[in-house]
């Protein structure tokens, strides 16, 4: 919401503002990336699996860009065409999400068997 905001004012402030929504944005994608995965291997307190997602997300950013690669994919299909936007949905809703779960799983797998 912040980036449609700032993206509509011209004022050299708001594109410092709007830089700084994306770069907020990046990071609560890659720290949220590995929080449900730590959340469902290890019992921790909210915190500590935050503190935990942040630093596996920059201490493996190789394998941060490869669980962020099948989302760009898929954001980029929605937003290529209305048609594409409804065959992607409609894959999406039968196999789709489980599918980039599974194939995110299988990426972050040695990042957890690394600290374990």
């Amino acid at each position: 919401m912040n980036i449609r905001i700032f993206s509509n004012i011209a004022h050299p402030t708001a594109f410092v503002l709007q830089v700084i929504s994306y770069g907020i944005g990046f990071i609560s994608l890659i720290v949220g990336l590995y929080a449900f995965q730590i959340s469902g291997q290890f019992q921790s307190s909210f915190t500590q699996t935050i503190k935990n997602a942040f630093l596996l997300s920059f201490l493996n950013f190789l394998k941060t860009i490869q669980l962020i690669v099948p989302i760009i994919f898929v954001t980029l299909l929605l937003m290529l065409s209305p048609l594409t936007m409804l065959l992607t949905l409609s894959i999406l809703l039968f196999i789709g999400l489980a599918l980039i779960a599974y194939v995110q799983t299988k990426i972050i797998e040695p990042v957890f068997k690394k600290y374990q």
